[in-house]
């Protein structure tokens, strides 16, 4: 008798075990959504990264010295929101304060965003996509066509444009709580050549500082959008 009950015991130990690794792959496969045959569009950007991405390198020697400029977004707002520099990037006047110079940019780089994102068409098994600009609710007008390369990821999949060793086009990550965009099109970029008027600090590891017009520094000011680029599926 004491054999037997030490016999269920054991049974019971070692299904428990694979109750919950059948519960877990099937909570896996029910998390798990696959691009194939659907359509994806672009639905919103979360925000800017305001404090983490370079917005603005600059880089230059002068008299045997190394100087450098480097600024996170939020820097550079910090840095010239009092000049011209943020009104003529945003359209927006009378900025008198850091954040409503952010509030400016921001509005500014969600609005683009909408043009800078594209929609795409997987074909029903998964292998090519097509892309459409944003705008093109109806699908009419494809603008480019990609081989996609589908890899598992810990809860999800991995879509990959035009996939080769040491080369991908961009990337589409589809998890649970969200389908992801990863490639170019993830900043905007705003010219910032016209500021010959508006200086620049750059400064040395000494703390010695040389000034530079703004429009030398970069041609572009890079804002960086937030990880939250969502797409949505219809």
């Amino acid at each position: 008798m004491k054999k037997k009950v030490l016999s269920i015991v054991l049974a019971i130990c070692l299904c428990i075990p694979c109750v919950f690794s059948l519960s877990a792959c099937g909570e896996d496969d029910r998390e798990r959504l696959s691009l194939a045959g659907k359509t994806v569009v672009f639905d919103y950007v979360d925000d800017i990264k305001w404090d983490e991405a370079i917005a603005i390198h600059a880089y230059q020697v002068y008299q045997d010295k190394e100087y450098v400029l480097e600024l996170t977004t939020e820097q550079f707002v910090e840095e010239f929101y009092n000049t011209r520099v943020i009104s003529s990037l945003t359209g927006v006047q009378n900025i008198d304060s850091v954040e409503k110079a952010k509030t400016a940019l921001r509005n500014k780089a969600l609005t683009y965003a909408d043009k800078h994102f594209s929609n795409y068409k997987f074909s029903a098994d998964g292998k090519t996509a097509v892309r459409y600009a944003c705008s093109d609710t109806d699908f009419s007008n494809p603008l480019e066509t990609y081989a996609v390369t589908c890899m598992n990821t810990e809860f999800g999949y991995s879509y990959m444009f035009n996939f080769t060793e040491g080369h991908v086009d961009g990337y589409l990550l589809s998890e649970p709580d969200y389908i992801r965009y990863f490639g170019t099109f993830e900043g905007i970029y705003l010219d910032i050549t016209d500021f010959t008027d508006v200086m620049a600090t750059l400064r040395a590891s000494d703390g010695s500082t040389l000034k530079k017009p703004l429009a030398e520094c970069s041609e572009n000011l890079t804002i960086t959008l937030s990880s939250k680029n969502y797409y949505k599926i219809v």
